[in-house]
């Protein structure tokens, strides 16, 4: 006997078996009344539904199997592809099936039909065990800390945070998951592989996940629907265009044998671009996340050409080089990327760390002088000068006050572009950050025209680009601003406010404040919360002190910034190593500085990574 299941009444028992069959007894007397034969497998699970009226039962054969207990009959066969079935799970309502498989996977079913919902599927191994096959009439779905939950609707969780790294499939490769997850992910498309965000724009959509579902509120399904439009508009693109098969541009790498380990610090690649019907727009070579030659790529534009082949020579970075090579049309539309990974073991050496900090106190307009922004900047210097043993060489540049004008900030770009591709570049920024009336972002430049900072602000392209095209791939924006986050200019509106309150200060234009509109989600933070950010730009890490809507604080009580202050005392007290393993990267410091900044402003300022880079997470120190 390999399993023994009572009716919901007591009344029967009915046990499985290596023989593969099924017997249902008498409890009290122990009377073998029937025998069901049909699986081929050792029986490994058994259940009742329909109040005790009908059986469930799972095997190794990769069948489920209905039967009717009165009769014998057999009712349904559910085939899982020979998958060894574990155990089985039915919803109270009995609405739905879960199947625990024996790759770790779990299946859910309509029980009426028998059609195949989505499956639960673990990454890295991660095993389900069968009480997280639990199904409950209600539930919804939340995404964090790098996992999924399922939750009761009362908030009991089914699925628990920090035991699962896993996503949620339909059959047809819709799926749901925290973005920390799909690092592990690839698509097989006939025999190429391809990286998750080749595919992600149009198979990440939690919002027909959790509809099929059948248990999420019309108001959830329909945040989730507008979280995923605004992304894919983020990208150039509408649902039409994703949804429907549309004409691609194509690349193909013609060097043969490329290695997957090298001790030479360059390599050459022979590559064939081409379109049957619109003309080449740019080829993109990217390693690491990191535009090789900026985020305009390879102009083809000016050739007007329909083909090419080129050759290409690149320098590789130490350690892992994660290459993706693609080419746009005229119209904008990318190739699938080419994708290899190559190792280069070169010879170690320490990289230089190139620093430029500005900050602005005292502006030329002296009703919106702050007090800590120039030391913000001058305290980041000083923790980086203080680790110079981590380097080979540090490059300091300091803008502060008069001298962080729009024209010197620009010309920090022949500075950055200095560095080689395995150095450290950090760009600071701490001072005014304001929005204009359109909702875009200008940096406080010292002489800003505070009723209109197009005129002489810095825009946040321009402050972005300072990083676009160089050559190090290691590279990371802080800014300490009010509004420094991305806007959802659909979603927020300018409003009057008072922005200095209990002798904390904000880093805003004064009387100006954003507000979320009325009646509406705000689908923006969803959109950060679910997806990972598939436009490349300039490969660097960004954090922001401040989403857009919210203020930026300094105060005396932290002679700093807040932000600021989270990231000196992150660093200088160890607390940013979150994995005690005695250095501290990027991805540590950004987590331990938005939950930080959080505590300490009681929520009222969240940092967010403006823009990320999920295959350069580097050392600080």
């Amino acid at each position: 006997i390999t399993f023994l299941a009572f009716s919901p009444d007591e009344t029967l028992i009915v046990s499985g078996s290596k023989d593969k069959s099924l017997r249902i007894w008498i409890s009290v007397t122990g009377k073998e009344v029937k025998v069901l034969q049909g699986h081929k497998g050792i029986i490994t699970n058994i259940i009742f539904s329909d109040k005790g009226k009908n059986l469930i039962s799972g095997s190794w054969d990769g069948e489920v199997k209905i039967w009717e207990i009165e009769t014998g009959k057999l009712i349904k066969t559910l085939n899982l592809n020979n998958e060894s079935i574990l155990c089985l799970a039915l919803s109270p309502n009995e609405k739905h099936l879960a199947v625990k498989l024996y790759n770790s996977e779990i299946k859910l079913f309509d029980f009426g039909n028998g059609d195949e919902i989505a499956s639960l599927i673990g990454i890295n191994n991660y095993d389900f065990n069968p009480a997280d096959a639990s199904v409950s009439e209600n539930y919804s779905f939340s995404s964090q800390n790098k996992s999924f939950n399922l939750f009761y609707e009362s908030g009991q969780k089914i699925i628990k945070t920090q035991e699962v790294k896993g996503l949620i499939v339909t059959p047809d490769n819709y799926y749901l998951s925290d973005k920390g997850n799909l690092d592990e992910v690839a698509f097989k498309v006939k025999d190429q592989v391809f990286p998750f965000e080749q595919f992600d724009l149009k198979l990440n959509r939690p919002d027909l996940v959790i509809k099929r579902l059948g248990y999420a509120s019309d108001n959830l399904i329909s945040a989730y629907n507008r979280a995923f439009e605004k992304r894919i508009a983020k990208m150039g693109f509408t649902e039409k265009n994703i949804t429907t098969e549309f004409h691609l541009p194509e690349i193909k790498i013609l060097t043969k044998e490329l290695p997957a380990f090298t001790n030479s610090q360059f390599m050459d690649l022979k590559i064939k671009a081409w379109d049957s019907f619109y003309k080449l727009d740019r080829i993109n070579l990217y390693i690491n996340n990191v535009p090789l030659f900026g985020s305009k790529g390879i102009n083809l534009k000016v050739d007007k050409i329909k083909a090419v082949t080129k050759n290409i020579k690149f320098e590789l970075s130490n350690g892992k080089n994660l290459i993706q090579i693609s080419v746009l049309n005229e119209k904008g539309v990318e190739s699938l990327k080419e994708t290899f990974e190559v190792f280069y073991s070169g010879k170690e050496v320490q990289p230089d760390l190139y620093i430029a900090a500005i900050g602005v106190s005292d502006y030329l307009n002296k009703d919106y002088n702050l007090t800590y922004a120039q030391k913000d900047a001058e305290d980041i210097i000083g923790l980086f000068e203080t680790k110079k043993e981590n380097y080979s060489k540090t490059h300091i540049i300091k803008l502060v006050n008069q001298e962080a004008t729009k024209e010197n900030i620009l010309k920090l770009k022949s500075f950055l572009s200095s560095s080689k591709v395995d150095d450290k570049v950090i760009l600071f920024f701490a001072g005014h950050g304001l929005l204009e009336h359109n909702l875009d972002y200008y940096f406080g430049t010292y002489d800003i025209d505070f009723e209109n900072p197009g005129n002489k602000g810095l825009a946040y392209s321009e402050l972005e680009n300072l990083m676009d095209g160089i050559a190090s791939r290691k590279k990371l924006i802080l800014i300490d601003t009010c509004h420094s986050g991305e806007t959802d200019k659909e979603e927020i509106e300018i409003a009057k406010d008072d922005t200095i309150k209990n002798n904390v200060v904000t880093r805003a234009f004064r009387g100006i404040k954003v507000i979320k509109k009325i009646n509406l989600e705000n689908s923006f933070n969803l959109v950060e919360g679910l997806f990972n950010d598939l436009r490349k730009s300039s490969g660097a890490v960004v954090i922001s002190s401040a989403s857009g809507m919210e203020f930026a604080y300094e105060a005396e009580q932290w002679k700093n910034g807040v932000f600021t202050y989270s990231v000196l005392n992150g660093m200088n007290s160890g607390n940013a190593d979150l994995n005690k393993d005695g250095k501290i990267s990027v991805s540590e410091l950004k987590d331990f500085v938005i939950n930080n900044v959080s505590n300490l402003t009681n929520n009222k300022q969240t940092p967010t990574s403006r823009k990320e880079n999920n295959e350069t997470d580097f050392l600080l120190f």
